[in-house]
């Protein structure tokens, strides 16, 4: 049940195809990557236009963040190789790994509400 949340400022060419090519590469490597059905993301894209969302740590105005939520106890490898995959995934649409800030936040089972049930 994790979720994914893309903000970006990035402007993808031919922007709704790819954005759901996009989204669907991203569910395909976290769902290899965390060992789930591709089911059971839930994925948001947020796009920003003008100063919307912006790096004020490079020159370059454009910047992606990804914000992924899920339930807490994964190993530190399997951590990084989702992020690392994600970053690949972006890079493929275009977006450099320079213009991407990867989150992950994991949260305790007893933290967490799904579908009218606590997971703990």
């Amino acid at each position: 049940m994790p979720i994914i949340t893309i903000e970006s400022n990035e402007v993808l060419r031919s922007a709704q195809r790819n954005r759901s090519a996009l989204l669907c590469a991203i569910r395909r490597v976290a769902a290899a990557n965390l060992h789930i059905p591709e089911t059971a993301f839930t994925m948001h894209w947020k796009e920003h236009h003008g100063d919307g969302l912006v790096s004020l740590e490079s020159d370059d105005r454009c910047t992606t963040v990804v914000d992924v939520r899920l339930v807490a106890g994964r190993s530190r490898e399997v951590k990084h190789a989702l992020m690392a995959a994600i970053s690949d995934a972006l890079a493929g649409a275009g977006i450099p790994p320079r213009q991407v800030t990867i989150l992950l936040t994991e949260l305790c089972p007893e933290n967490w509400f799904d579908r009218g049930t606590p997971l703990a």
